[in-house]
């Protein structure tokens, strides 16, 4: 099993990365679609709290997984692309990385601006990163929720674009990026 990227494919650290912050996302996108519409019980609080936790956990990844690409350099793109994909290639990719940093650090001003302190697994309590303010709290609830939906539509583009390439192209995208996938 290689563990660094190669030329032709993703190593098994960026796979990891990949597969666990995916899965991570897609829970949590369900979870808070869930959270907003639920009555507020004490059993809500909880899930609240583990939402925020593995939200922290995605930032972290994510975090971790842009210090792995500027160490394990990723490969590049699939020959054949046309020009606009691979320019659409790296918007989306870009964006999605700004909504996997842009989702947790909102949540989580969001949740300092509410007067609600974020505690990691009901353990270990993060600092606050603003002071408690409801104006404040309120434009982050919302752009939260917008930077939510604009990753569910980038998610499905995302899985989109890797289906046509597996599919219609006929190309190596997917494969190099399966757990087991050979290129």
């Amino acid at each position: 099993m290689q563990f660094k990227n190669s030329p032709d494919k993703y190593g098994a650290v960026s796979k990891t990365f990949h597969w666990l912050t995916s899965i991570t996302v897609l829970c949590l996108l369900g979870i808070g679609l869930y959270m907003v519409r639920a009555d507020k019980s004490a059993s809500l609080f909880q899930i609240y709290g583990l939402h925020k936790s593995f939200g922290i956990l995605v930032l972290t990844a994510t975090f971790l997984r842009v210090l792995w690409h500027v160490y394990s350099k990723k490969p590049p793109l699939v020959g054949g692309m046309a020009l606009w994909e691979r320019a659409a290639a790296h918007a989306g990719h870009t964006f999605l990385y700004i909504c996997l940093f842009g989702m947790p650090l909102s949540g989580w001003t969001m949740s300092s601006a509410f007067g609600r302190s974020v505690k990691l697994f009901d353990t270990v309590q993060l600092p606050d990163l603003v002071e408690k303010n409801q104006e404040l709290a309120e434009k982050l609830a919302a752009l939260h929720e917008y930077l939510a939906y604009a990753l569910i539509g980038m998610i499905a583009l995302h899985v989109g674009a890797a289906l046509k390439h597996h599919f219609i192209s006929k190309d190596a995208t997917l494969k190099r990026m399966l757990p087991f996938g050979k290129p």
